[in-house]
């Protein structure tokens, strides 16, 4: 049976449930930079999408870098009422799995931009480290804070090529990975279930001195590899929107996957925009992959009317694709 075509090029945004939604936009607007796109209520119809009770009722502002020669990699977040939530990752390390772990961002000056994270009780899982990544020199950081949410912060040393250019501070969102158990069942779900493409895979040997940018105990950080898989769409090796599987060979974290839905605090899922999603969707059932929603008829701000459909990854992750309907 011949595979999928994702004729997407990589996600448009990572939606993120938020306790205090006014906290997060000074954070995004001051810290990182950006602009928010889009203030407003989400509409009822979301609900159905992700399977709340029709007293569910919710606030979304999406927000992305003003400067970025792109519209993807923005951030939603949203804020609901009337409904329980706990954090989808609750007191979660790296290594435990389920869900998307972080949303991959470069910057331009990682220390100082650590620093006021810091300052605004964000943390880091370590220090920034200086890594090589199949042959590319980087300063990378894990920090986590409000929400259970946590980013990269990746400063790119050699060669000196950004992903995304023209912005200021903090380029858009363009990576978004997942700690996975079964690389195997994951990597199939992504390449022979989605048809996405992969663009890099290798494994990260276990430093010397046991440091890892995961925060592993130093003894245990000696001995561990870890294996890694990118995916694009359309196969376009460090474009934007991509995700990435990590697995921590020898390593058994808390599976998670049962908390990371929608309303639950944190990354809740990503959204690819597609052409012809009826003929991807019936693509994708063919290969195995069931819908988690949809298709349903679903108002995206600012893009308008879409027809959109829900899936999830073999850990809990929420992917949704969607097809812009307006003339």
């Amino acid at each position: 049976m011949p595979q999928p075509t994702c004729n997407s090029p990589g996600f448009s945004e990572g939606l993120i449930s938020v306790s205090e939604i006014d906290q997060w936009i000074d954070f995004l607007t001051n810290v990182f930079e950006w602009r928010v796109l889009y203030d407003g209520p989400c509409g009822s119809e979301i609900r159905g999408m992700w399977q709340l009770s029709r007293d569910v009722k919710a606030r979304q502002v999406l927000l992305g870098e003003p400067n970025a020669e792109t519209t993807q990699g923005r951030i939603r977040l949203i804020k609901f009422e009337n409904v329980t939530q706990k954090r989808a990752r609750p007191s979660a390390y790296a290594w435990d799995t389920g869900g998307f772990f972080d949303l991959h961002v470069q910057v331009r000056d990682l220390r100082g931009l650590y620093e006021k994270m810091q300052g605004c009780g964000w943390h880091g899982f370590t220090e920034p480290k200086r890594l090589d990544v199949s042959g590319v020199t980087i300063d990378e950081v894990l920090v986590h804070g409000p929400d259970g949410m946590a980013f990269a912060l990746i400063e790119r040393i050699s060669p000196p090529f950004q992903v995304v250019d023209g912005y200021a501070a903090v380029s858009p969102a363009w990576n978004a990975p997942q700690m996975v158990s079964d690389l195997t069942s994951a990597h199939q779900f992504y390449s022979e279930g989605l048809g996405f493409k992969t663009t890099i895979e290798f494994e990260m040997p276990p430093p010397e001195d046991g440091d890892t940018l995961f925060g592993l105990p130093l003894s245990l950080g000696k001995t561990t590899s870890t294996e890694l898989a990118f995916f694009h769409p359309g196969g376009r090796r460090g474009a934007i929107g991509s995700v990435d599987l990590l697995h921590m060979v020898g390593v058994q974290g808390r599976d998670l996957r049962a908390s990371t839905r929608p309303p639950n605090l944190g990354l809740m899922l990503i959204r690819f925009p597609v052409k012809k999603l009826n003929d991807y969707m019936s693509a994708i059932q063919n290969a195995g992959v069931k819908l988690f929603s949809g298709p349903m008829q679903v108002n995206i701000e600012p893009y308008g009317v879409t027809t959109a459909i829900g899936v999830i990854s073999p850990e809990g992750a929420l992917i949704e694709f969607y097809e812009d309907l307006t003339p």
